[in-house]
């Protein structure tokens, strides 16, 4: 993280931990702090293999915010990353603290000119869940969702999330679940 790009910007790493140890392939997530003229943003990157990507990786254009120019690297298909966050959001259940998969996957879903294609929805999701093994729990999606929405501790939880995250825009537990199943995974 020490590359002297002259942009003024320096990172350092504070923290890097395992993160998903029950599978065949855990990954590292490290946590940076870049400065710039006394300015601090936080930022994590997990980086992971063996997960299935579905059709393929796309390669994406990251725009700078200080030049007129952008970055391009490969990334999941936003079919993938909706894939990986419903497989979560289905494993975990009730169990599940990770409010952000159920944010993200309302923003995405809901933003006017993101096409989401519902059959590679559906193919990734079916992918991720065979490489974690968790396609026995498909047939009970729909439930557990019942029993996440009706779950008083998760809106504990999802309020909390509220709270600590001033970018939440959305606050009413339900919409975040209604959200949910216009992903189409559960046909």
């Amino acid at each position: 993280v020490n590359i002297d790009l002259q942009d003024g910007v320096v990172f350092s790493i504070t923290n890097a931990e395992s993160i998903m140890e029950e599978h065949d392939y855990p990954g590292l997530r490290f946590t940076l702090i870049g400065t710039l003229d006394g300015l601090r943003q936080k930022v994590k990157i997990d980086i992971s293999t063996g997960d299935a990507i579905t059709p393929r990786a796309i390669e994406y254009r990251y725009p700078l915010m200080f030049e007129d120019r952008s970055l391009q690297i490969m990334s999941y298909n936003l079919e993938t990353l909706l894939a990986e966050k419903l497989e979560t959001i289905m494993y975990r259940g009730t169990s599940n603290t990770r409010m952000r998969d159920f944010y993200d996957i309302y923003m995405l879903t809901g933003k006017p000119g993101i096409a989401i294609n519902d059959a590679t929805l559906y193919r990734a999701f079916l992918a991720t869940s065979n490489t974690r093994r968790t396609t026995g729990f498909i047939p009970q999606f729909a439930a557990i969702l019942e029993s996440v929405e009706s779950n008083g501790e998760i809106q504990k939880i999802w309020n909390k999330f509220c709270k600590d995250n001033d970018y939440v825009l959305e606050h009413d537990w339900h919409k975040i679940m209604a959200s949910l199943p216009q992903c189409q995974v559960m046909n």
